[in-house]
């Protein structure tokens, strides 16, 4: 197999096709000047999530590599254009699935900065293709962590948690036309050979509704019936909401424990931490008590797609766990109970995700305010100057988790709505009217509270992309996410 070395996915048991793609992007690699090609994240270690047929495989997490060469890379752009024509082919049935690969010199290889994701890959990556060079990856330690960039992974998860929710669950309504069953008993290994014509789909109903069956702790709950039309959504977008928040449920501890000075490089790991010292450590008080429980739930939901909930319970429980890891982040395990209030200190105090970095992003912002001159007066573009862009996003994002929130359990969103626009005015670029079309001619809203929801979030990608320094290639694909049409 032209020395590709796959053999992890037969001992993790994943399906052929797993295999098959993995050899196919290498295929697409001008292997002139690599020294090796490395996979790292979820699919390297075992917890990849998936679905599958005899001839379709659905993924639900990314292949992610880094191509290490020589010299400077020099087919890069040639690489790129092949994958995006591949990942056409693909048709994925979902945006949780794209190929990451990044090009680098050894030089800076042998300097990566100390980050989570650099320790997970020299703990539990894999040498696909060439010289095996893991130990050449820096060390990353408690000591020497990154915590600026750790910290910054909240305003990461969050707006991830934002932009994955398929247009459909914003638009459908909850409380009436659902009835639901439970499916008793369904094995972990079933849950991975679910036909793609069977997607089991999950109910978002409110916590406490007394139409909830009681089911144990292996039930399973499927929807039966619902309107049909663009209001409702599918089973597979119910599908794919509830696999998000579990997703992002999990990172709360991959940011957490290495702020506390732990650092382990995978999802069962961290559970089994959690589970075992949760009661004896002082961050327990920022999260509830259930939070292990939880915890294991999540990653059940991230491995097997088996949900014992429903989708907007996981919802509420994934927002309130980054209020207490923002909380976390302040030191104050009261403002986990008063979103507003966390806000407020959030933009008074920050929270520290420019740690030894805000200098070189400040040149970065006046190149920024310079190309983009005429959208603000000289006195806008002072004060945007001295704005904490970063933490105005991590407001934003829980205003606009709560609107939904608020949405989706069938109660006003207008003040959660307004409060989204107001932090989004503070460090878009452009004025919110122009960045959202939230506004027509005569300064009225003339849509509903769900498409100035989604109005809000599509301006938020434009927005943040020139503010984050996303390329090309990332700004496409986050507008690709959102305008998803997902199934077959």
């Amino acid at each position: 197999m032209k020395g590709y070395e796959l053999s992890f996915c037969r001992e993790y048991g994943y399906p052929r096709l797993v295999e098959r793609y993995l050899t196919e992007v290498l295929e697409l690699i001008d292997k002139a000047g690599v020294l090796s090609v490395i996979l790292l994240g979820s699919t390297a270690r075992g917890e990849l999530s998936y679905r599958c047929d005899d001839d379709r495989l659905d993924l639900l997490s990314d292949l992610e590599m880094v191509v290490v060469t020589e010299g400077r890379p020099a087919a890069a752009e040639a690489f790129y254009h092949r994958l995006e024509a591949w990942q056409r082919e693909r048709r994925a049935l979902n945006p949780l699935f794209h190929v990451d690969v990044s090009f680098m010199p050894r030089r800076r290889f042998r300097r990566l900065t100390p980050l989570v994701r650099w320790f997970e890959m020299r703990s539990t990556g894999r040498v696909l293709y060439g010289a095996d060079i893991l130990d050449e990856v820096p060390q990353v330690t408690p000591e020497n962590l990154n915590r600026g960039q750790t910290r910054e992974l909240v305003l990461t998860r969050l707006w991830n948690l934002l932009l994955y929710i398929p247009a459909a669950i914003v638009f459908n309504s909850w409380s009436e036309n659902v009835t639901l069953s439970a499916a008793k008993g369904l094995p972990l290994s079933a849950a991975k050979g679910l036909p793609l014509s069977a997607a089991k789909g999950l109910p978002l109903m409110q916590p406490g509704d007394s139409s909830l069956p009681s089911v144990a702790q292996n039930d399973i709950f499927m929807l039966q019936g619902g309107p049909l039309g663009y209001d409702d959504c599918g089973e597979y977008e119910r599908l794919i909401f509830t696999y998000v928040q579990c997703r992002n449920f999990l990172d709360v501890a991959t940011i957490l424990l290495p702020l506390e000075g732990v650092l382990l490089p995978g999802y069962r790991q961290r559970l089994g931490y959690v589970e075992h010292c949760f009661a004896g450590r002082s961050w327990a008080e920022y999260f509830g008590d259930c939070f292990p429980a939880l915890l294991g739930e999540a990653l059940i939901g991230k491995l097997d797609l088996r949900y014992s909930r429903p989708a907007l319970d996981w919802y509420r429980h994934t927002v309130e766990a980054y209020l207490g890891l923002t909380a976390y982040l302040l030191g104050n395990p009261a403002l986990r109970q008063d979103s507003h209030a966390l806000c407020e200190q959030v933009r008074g105090e920050g929270l520290g995700f420019l740690e030894g970095r805000a200098h070189k992003w400040l040149a970065h912002e006046l190149g920024v305010a310079l190309r983009h001159a005429g959208q603000k007066t000289a006195a806008q573009w002072m004060r945007w100057l001295a704005l904490r862009k970063r933490e105005a996003m991590v407001c934003f994002l829980f205003n606009m988790h709560f609107a939904l929130l608020d949405l989706l359990s069938g109660v006003s969103a207008a003040q959660h709505l307004d409060r989204a626009a107001a932090e989004l005015a503070e460090f878009a670029l452009h004025s919110v009217a122009q960045a959202s079309g939230l506004r027509g001619p005569s300064g009225a809203l003339p849509y509903s509270p769900q498409e100035q929801w989604l109005a809000l979030r599509a301006a938020f990608v434009r927005e943040m992309g020139p503010i984050l320094r996303f390329d090309r290639r990332h700004q496409a694909y986050l507008n690709d996410v959102i305008r998803w049409e997902y199934g077959p």
